[in-house]
């Protein structure tokens, strides 16, 4: 038996498959774009790809302690049943964990992807050894993970760790899940997006115009952080909503879990420390309970776009 884990991590655009060694060492890696496919022959596609890459070590899959997979959607366990898919079209109820234990005929761990992410800040990135851990994913949407005593928490089934879909403004918004409010509306970058357009109607001299050549499909979370650097008014005020949702959410987390530990993972973070960090952290340090706030250290994740792959072969190991 070897020590080293595969780990999978199915995202809406692309695969990413890597064999990981117990120090959280990648030691081979590939990526594909995920098979717009029914999942079962996206399953075997996946396979086919894990099976070359182990085959570039010499091994075979039964040479391997375990398999993890993560997946954009919430999880129900321990049966590895994909509950919601909001990004993949045709995977809710899918069996993902019998379907990939046929596939590769071994146990399989499977979990969703930003739970997996947290695991790998725990076990090997930014929040090493730090207990309760949150993560906050900040991009297309936002989502979480919360690590306590050292493993994921599921909740009830498996569907824990919504934190973008916690109400942040009673009168907001309307999010895709429905509900009026959310973090993600404000903060998620359709809803970055869809607040600077609004601003722009009444502010024809913004750089933002000029950026996105006048077209708004070209308009997007990036250029409007670019903007908000250069100081661009529009762009700096939906800056600071979005850096005061987040913090708003964070306060709470931190009122409610006592964290040790808070980190922001994701495109988002790609604002930069001035822009987003610390503005988050100062909302944040006024909205939650002192005693709480000095004890919790938040800061950015370091994992990067491997965080999945290290998470899932970290739930492998953790599982073995």
């Amino acid at each position: 038996m070897n020590d080293l884990a595969l780990g999978i991590d199915i995202g809406a655009t692309n695969t990413k498959i890597g064999l990981v060694n117990p120090d959280g060492k990648i030691i081979q890696f590939d990526q594909i774009p995920t098979p717009q496919s029914p999942p079962d022959t996206t399953i075997s596609i996946i396979n086919d790809t894990a099976l070359e890459l182990l085959d570039t070590e010499k091994l075979d899959v039964s040479c391997i302690i375990g398999v993890g997979v993560g997946f954009p959607g919430a999880i129900r366990q321990p049966e590895g049943i994909v509950e919601v898919a909001p990004n993949l079209r045709g995977w809710g109820k899918v069996e993902l964990r019998k379907l990939f234990c046929e596939a590769l005929g071994r146990e399989i761990f499977v979990d969703n992807d930003a739970n997996l992410a947290a695991l790998a800040e725990y076990k090997w990135g930014a929040g090493k050894g730090e207990d309760p851990l949150i993560l906050f994913t900040l991009g297309t949407g936002i989502g979480g993970g919360i690590i306590i005593d050292g493993k994921i928490f599921h909740g009830a089934w498996g569907g824990a760790a919504e934190l973008g879909h916690q109400t942040v403004d009673l009168n907001g918004r309307r999010c895709k899940c429905n509900n009026i409010g959310c973090i993600e509306a404000i903060a998620g970058s359709h809803g970055i997006v869809a607040r600077t357009w609004e601003l722009l109607q009444k502010d024809k001299g913004s750089i933002l115009w000029e950026m996105m050549n006048g077209n708004f499909d070209f308009l997007d979370a990036e250029m409007v952080g670019q903007a908000a650097e250069e100081g661009d008014v529009s762009a700096i005020k939906v800056a600071q909503e979005t850096a005061r949702a987040i913090g708003i959410a964070v306060a709470n987390m931190i009122n409610i879990l006592n964290p040790q530990c808070i980190l922001l993972a994701g495109g988002m973070t790609e604002w930069g420390k001035e822009l987003l960090l610390e503005p988050i952290i100062e909302e944040a340090r006024k909205r939650a309970f002192k005693s709480h706030f000095k004890s919790c250290r938040i800061a950015y994740a370091t994992g990067g776009i491997q965080s999945g792959v290290l998470g899932a072969a970290a739930l492998a190991f953790q599982k073995m």
